[in-house]
């Protein structure tokens, strides 16, 4: 059913009836997504819903907006850098990177597929913004494992699998996996350089829980982007727990939930490019 879409623009302090309509949108079919850029200036969103549109870019101070890719597709995934100065926009159909202020586009459809879509039977899972030096997009399936991609020009960096390789092959230890081709995800840390990676081991212990084969340890990691460093730190008992470090990496926030639990100081170490 065809529904009427409305974007505004209000400025802080302003009382809420002073604002100005930027764009409206009379036909639009289907489930509203916009992704704003950091700094507020665009936004990206879908022409006909979540599940069967072209990729528009609004202007929020002209309110232009821009035909971002040609062919009606699922949306997958949008991720601005941090300054709001490049933005990837991946569908089922097209993958693009988009530098609004030079109004250039950049297609890396072929490099995509080469890399993921060929080896993937569902679009994985790709963080809303990039890593905080702005140089690269986190890109998370478990076929794939957790991975940076450096875009422009494009190399990816397998850094889940490679933790997983270093574990097994140089540690000797048996990374408990769903299946033998699936591997963990990453989560970006604040602080650049580093990730955090959480996996299970399997253990000579034995089990405690009912019907559980073997005794699994959990563990945390810090992560190099080169996926070159692994540092063990204090586990947590799911993957979206455990901890991450400050911006300024001085200090190790462990929390539950998004229940602050203890700070630490970190202690890591500086990562030269």
């Amino acid at each position: 059913m065809a529904q009427l879409t409305k974007f505004f623009r209000h400025s802080i302090g302003e009382p809420p009836g002073k604002r100005s309509l930027l764009y409206e949108q009379n036909d639009y079919v289907g489930v509203y997504h916009d992704y704003i850029s950091p700094t507020g200036e665009y936004v990206v969103f879908m022409s006909q819903g979540y599940s069967n549109g072209r990729f528009l870019l609004l202007n929020t101070q002209t309110g232009k907006v821009n035909p971002l890719t040609e062919k009606a597709g699922q949306c997958q995934g949008v991720s601005w850098r941090p300054d709001g100065s490049c933005v990837f926009c991946l569908s089922s159909r097209e993958t693009l990177l988009w530098y609004p202020k030079e109004g250039r586009k950049k297609d890396l459809g072929k490099d995509y597929d080469n890399s993921f879509r060929r080896f993937l039977p569902y679009g994985p899972s790709i963080d809303k913004w990039w890593t905080p030096d702005g140089e690269y997009i986190v890109i998370n399936s478990s076929k794939t494992g957790g991975c940076l991609v450096r875009p422009d020009p494009w190399h990816v960096f397998p850094v889940g699998k490679r933790l997983v390789s270093h574990l097994e092959a140089t540690e000797n230890r048996r990374v408990y996996r769903d299946s033998p081709d699936s591997y963990p995800y990453l989560f970006v840390q604040p602080y650049p350089g580093w990730t955090r990676i959480w996996l299970q081991i399997a253990t000579e212990k034995k089990p405690e829980m009912p019907g559980q084969a073997v005794a699994l340890e959990a563990r945390n990691y810090l992560v190099d982007y080169e996926a070159e460093r692994f540092l063990l730190r204090q586990p947590s008992d799911t993957p979206g727990g455990g901890f991450s470090l400050t911006p300024d990496g001085r200090k190790i926030v462990y929390f539950s939930r998004f229940i602050f639990l203890d700070e630490k100081p970190a202690f890591i170490p500086v990562v030269t490019q």
